[in-house]
């Protein structure tokens, strides 16, 4: 089941090469991701994705999407959660968003002080704030 998954991230891959719309290819990968989140392919995917600079907005977006909508909300799997949220935010340690899903998922966790440091930098953002 992982290979079919890995192969499909690999065509959704060749067909961004093509068309260029990251957002076309971020719903693949959050179609894959919501089936089985450790397909190392997408996880290099999406670090190559980072790292070219492009795409930052589309990026968070779908580390918010999967990891504190998705797993953290939806599915309730708070170590999967954190690792896509993290990963949002190394895109931007600033970002409101990402910090209040990271104060979230951490005290789902139970760990109160990691909960309170991304809080006191989530700067009381709250859903809704945009």
């Amino acid at each position: 089941y992982g290979n079919g998954l890995k192969m499909k991230a690999g065509i959704a891959a060749e067909k961004f090469r093509f068309h260029r719309d990251v957002y076309l290819l971020l719903e693949e990968f959050e179609d894959i991701v919501r089936i089985r989140w450790n397909i190392g392919y997408v996880d290099e995917y999406l670090e190559y994705l980072k790292n070219r600079g492009q795409h930052t907005r589309a990026l968070q977006n779908f580390y918010w999407r999967v990891g504190y909508e998705y797993f953290g909300l939806e599915r309730r799997i708070g170590n999967t959660a954190l690792k896509y949220i993290l990963k949002g935010l190394e895109l931007d340690e600033e970002d409101d968003r990402l910090n209040y899903a990271a104060a979230h998922i951490y005290q789902m966790l139970g760990d109160a002080e990691a909960s309170q440091y991304y809080r006191i930098k989530a700067d009381h953002w709250v859903p809704g704030d945009g």
